[in-house]
C-alpha cells in the first residue's frame, strides 16, 4: 500500500489537511482520536455508504483511544432533494439525544449531500 497523499488548504490565518489513499477508512479512529477533549464521535453517512464502508469506519473508531462505544450512526436519505434543513434537524435531534456537547465530532462518511449536511449540522449545533 502506498503512503496517504497530505494536502494543505491555506485559508487565511486557518489552514486544514486533506489525506487521499488506500486503508484510510480503518485507520480513520487514529486520526480523530488525534484532536483535542472529543467527549463522543457521530457518524453521519447514507444507507448506500454506509453498507459498503460503515463497519470499517465505525470500528477504526470505536478501536481508537478515548472515543465512546459504540460510535452512535445518523442515516439520512440519499439524493439531492435531502439536502434541506429538515434533514439538518434530524442530525441535530440525534446528537442531543446522544449527549453530544460542543466537543463531540460529526464524522461526514460519503459525498455531496452527506458531506454538506453533516458540516452543516456540526458546524451549527450547539451554537
Amino acid at each position: 500500500m502506498n503512503e496517504p497523499l497530505q494536502v494543505t488548504v491555506q485559508l487565511g490565518p486557518r489552514s486544514y489537511d486533506i489525506r487521499v489513499g488506500e486503508g484510510l477508512l480503518s485507520s480513520c479512529g487514529s486520526a480523530v482520536a488525534g484532536l483535542e477533549n472529543i467527549s463522543r464521535a457521530i457518524l453521519v453517512t447514507n444507507p448506500t455508504v454506509d453498507a459498503l464502508y460503515g463497519d470499517t469506519v465505525r470500528e477504526s473508531l470505536e478501536a481508537a483511544p478515548g472515543i465512546e462505544s459504540p460510535v452512535a450512526t445518523v442515516e439520512i436519505a440519499d439524493g439531492e432533494e435531502h439536502k434541506t434543513l429538515a434533514t439538518v434537524e434530524g442530525i441535530y435531534d440525534r446528537v442531543l439525544e446522544l449527549g453530544g456537547d460542543r466537543n463531540a465530532v460529526v464524522i461526514a462518511l460519503g459525498g455531496g449531500v452527506v458531506g454538506d449536511v453533516a458540516g452543516f449540522a456540526a458546524a451549527t449545533v450547539l451554537r
